[in-house]
C-alpha cells in the first residue's frame, strides 16, 4: 500500500525538502518517520509561509540526474549482514528482505531507496550475493551483499570442533598403513555422524597421512577463519 508523505529533508531517489511524494506504507513508518525524514501528508498541510506545500511532479531530466547520483552512491556500497548459524555448522535461516536492506542503507551510509524499488535475490549461501534496485526513469542498478555468520555463534562452532578428538575410521592392514587418502568427505562424515556437525566437505583440509594414529586436519569456518582440528584415525572394521 502506498501513502503519501511530507519530506523533511532532501532524499536522493525520491525526492526534496516539503515535496509529497509516495512511498510504501512500510517504509514509510519502518524508515522515514522513525528516522524524522517525513511525515504523512494532509491536504489541508501548509508550509511555513503559509502556502500550500507542493505536491510537484519532477522533471525527467532531474529524475534521471538524481537517478544517476544515486547510482554511483550504491555503486560504492556493500552491505554486510550477519546471519545465525545453528549447532550443527549450518545457518538458521537465509532470510534478508528488501525492508532491512532499505534500513541498513540509512543507517550505515545516509543513502535512501524504497523497498519497494528492491529485488532480493534468492539467497542459498553465505557470501556475496547483489540486489537489484530500480531506479527512477526505469534504470537499474546492482547492489553488494556479503552474509556473514554471526560472530558468536562462530565461536561456538569452533569450540565444537576443538573440544575432543575427532575418531576417523579408515581402511588398513595389519601393519597399520592406510589403503585409501582420507578426503574431506571421510572427516565431513565422522563430523555428522559423532557430532551432529553438517560441513562442506569442501571446507575441509584433510591430512596428509599413510598409517593410524593421531592427526590434524585443517577446517575454514563460515567466516573465513580457519581451525585446526584434532583426528585420531583407526582401523574400519570390516563387516
Amino acid at each position: 500500500m502506498q501513502v503519501p508523505v511530507l519530506l523533511r529533508k532532501d532524499i536522493t531517489g525520491i525526492g526534496r525538502l516539503g515535496e509529497t511524494v509516495e512511498v510504501s506504507e512500510r517504509f514509510a513508518k519502518r524508515v522515514l518517520f522513525r528516522h524524522g525524514l517525513a511525515e504523512l501528508a494532509r491536504k489541508d498541510r501548509a508550509k511555513p509561509d503559509g502556502k500550500p506545500a507542493p505536491d510537484m511532479r519532477e522533471s525527467t531530466k532531474r529524475r534521471r540526474e538524481e537517478a544517476a547520483v544515486l547510482e554511483r552512491a550504491l555503486s560504492r556500497v556493500r552491505l554486510t549482514f550477519p546471519i545465525h548459524i545453528g549447532e550443527d555448522g549450518r545457518p538458521k535461516e537465509l532470510a534478508i528482505n528488501a525492508e532491512e536492506v532499505a534500513e541498513a542503507l540509512i543507517e550505515e551510509h545516509e543513502l535512501f531507496v524504497d523497498p519497494g524499488a528492491i529485488q532480493m535475490p534468492h539467497l542459498r549461501k553465505l557470501g556475496p550475493a547483489q540486489a537489484e534496485i530500480r531506479l527512477e526513469g526505469g534504470g537499474r542498478t546492482r547492489l553488494a551483499l556479503n552474509l556473514v555468520a554471526d560472530p558468536d555463534d562462530i565461536k561456538k562452532l569452533r569450540g565444537r570442533l576443538e573440544k575432543k578428538v575427532l575418531e576417523v575410521a579408515v581402511p588398513a592392514d595389519k601393519d597399520g598403513r592406510i589403503r585409501e587418502r582420507i578426503d574431506g568427505k571421510t572427516i565431513a562424515e565422522a563430523l555428522e555422524k559423532q557430532r551432529g556437525l553438517y560441513l562442506d566437505s569442501g571446507s575441509i583440509r584433510p591430512p596428509h597421512v599413510w598409517k593410524l594414529g593421531p592427526a590434524q586436519s585443517e577446517v575454514q569456518l563460515p567466516d573465513g577463519s580457519r581451525v585446526c582440528l584434532g583426528l585420531q584415525i583407526v582401523r574400519k572394521d570390516k563387516k
